[in-house]
């Protein structure tokens, strides 16, 4: 008998697949989250797919609806990395090739990660003959259909990016709203990587951007008025590594509503990164960001058992945030072996808060310092704060402040702080007993329960939901 879904028309099966094979976010976030970090996996990876090809092999109608749908074709991702033989592979450019073919002139959503094997000849794997010559066709056969790319993420080596820099290509993108960047060891942290794809996406109408850093502004405008890219749109900008000194760079991105920052560094100086904030330093304007996502990377300095202060709070003037959320690059300090406490900077972030004047509506800490009178002088200033969430799910670090979480509660009770608009407290603590009925109980007192109490296993969460109080 045939299932239910293979007596559907047609027309609705196409529908059903092309929703099925819209691009998915959370996928896309993660992907993000690792993009150049660790820079090699340590398995073979060789992945080319696209939806059309699941839908084509499951039976001959939906092969035949498969093949009559552009849409299902669109939505290309190829993973090459460091392990893999090509002589099992065959000529993928040709695989690519087929399928751009079939997209016909349809947008592409383009996931593209092109590291080949280690150039080193005394290396367990060393480069392939063939495999460089491959990942040059792919990358090609994608360049050619350039003018139909709309959400493009792009991770090639070292090689490759050289190889495209001095072929001196001209190419263009109108359709372009989203783009990834990430390179090899070589061009992670410095400029070059700015200067090697400036004539590639000048005129590209970006939204979305994600670079593997800020380079100094000698880098963006080499020497031009206008920048290496359009910035004029750029609505969201995510960064894997970021030290204080060319924050004013972002100033030029006019509309940043969006920040996301996956390695902060603090100061390039040897020992700034670990004092205070210093009393005079060089404002940095963003008037239009509401979201700042800052997660802390190991300042390159340390040298010993210190305190890493968030100095960036002290030099940037952001009068319409109302979300802000911190965490440690958990990878970085996992594989570091001098710990390394990041500390809650209360002066400087006073200094943001009184020189601005936003108001947070959501605040979100995982892994950060802070003690409960610094907490309390945070909560004082953000009065229309709607989402509060601490995470400590794993082990509390030597060294590491962090408020108690059975005073939490009793800090957020309208009595002790004016939060009449606190819809949500999450907290995460594995090392602590934490009383969940006391706790849910104590907050039915000071709020009227909108909500389950929900129970988890280690490490131990309290979610609790409120209304506002009328």
């Amino acid at each position: 008998m045939l299932v239910p879904i293979r007596k559907l028309p047609n027309e609705l099966l196409t529908r059903i697949f092309v929703l099925s094979s819209s691009v998915d976010e959370a996928e896309d976030d993660a992907a993000v989250k690792t993009l150049t970090f660790p820079r090699r996996k340590d398995h073979a990876t060789a992945f080319m797919s696209a939806p059309g090809l699941r839908i084509a092999s499951t039976c001959l109608l939906w092969s035949t609806i498969a093949f009559a749908e552009p849409i299902l074709w669109s939505n290309i991702t190829i993973r090459f990395d460091s392990l893999y033989n090509l002589n099992f592979i065959g000529r993928p450019e040709e695989v690519v090739e087929t399928w751009l073919g079939r997209s016909k002139s349809m947008p592409l959503t383009i996931r593209a990660h092109l590291w080949g094997p280690s150039n080193d000849p005394s290396a367990l794997f060393p480069l392939s003959s063939d495999s460089r010559r491959h990942l040059s066709a792919i990358l090609m056969a994608l360049l050619r259909e350039s003018r139909r790319w709309l959400c493009v993420a792009l991770a090639i080596d070292d090689p490759e990016a050289n190889s495209l820099a001095k072929g001196h290509m001209k190419f263009s993108f109108p359709r372009l709203k989203n783009l990834t960047l990430a390179f090899d060891t070589e061009h992670a942290f410095d400029g070059d990587w700015l200067i090697l794809f400036a004539d590639f996406f000048r005129s590209a109408p970006l939204h979305h951007l994600t670079i593997p850093n800020i380079p100094d502004r000698s880098y963006w405008f080499n020497g031009s008025d206008q920048p290496m890219f359009n910035l004029s749109r750029v609505t969201s900008l995510t960064v894997d590594y970021l030290q204080d000194e060319p924050f004013n760079v972002l100033e030029n991105f006019p509309v940043l509503t969006h920040l996301r920052i996956l390695r902060y560094k603090g100061s390039r100086h040897l020992l700034i990164p670990f004092g205070p904030p210093p009393a005079q330093a060089a404002s940095v304007h963003l008037n239009n960001l509401s979201h700042l996502d800052l997660g802390i990377g190991r300042p390159r300095s340390v040298r010993r058992l210190d305190t890493f202060h968030l100095r960036i709070f002290s030099f940037l003037r952001v009068p319409r945030l109302e979300s802000l959320s911190l965490s440690l690059h958990e990878q970085e300090y996992k594989e570091y072996l001098v710990p390394t406490v990041v500390q809650w900077s209360q002066a400087a972030f006073q200094t943001m808060l009184s020189s601005s004047s936003f108001s947070l509506r959501s605040l979100s800490f995982s892994g950060i310092s802070i003690s409960t009178n610094d907490l309390l002088k945070v909560l004082r200033g953000t009065p229309d704060l709607e989402s509060l969430s601490f995470d400590y799910g794993r082990a509390i670090r030597d060294g590491q402040t962090i408020p108690d979480p059975r005073n939490l509660v009793k800090i957020c009770h309208p009595t002790r702080l004016e939060l009449q608009s606190l819809a949500h407290l999450s907290l995460s603590y594995p090392d602590y007993d934490l009383d969940d009925d006391l706790l849910g109980a104590y907050m039915r007192r000071s709020r009227v329960s909108n909500g389950s109490i929900n129970q988890y296993s280690r490490p131990r969460i309290v979610a609790r939901s409120c209304r506002r109080l009328k």
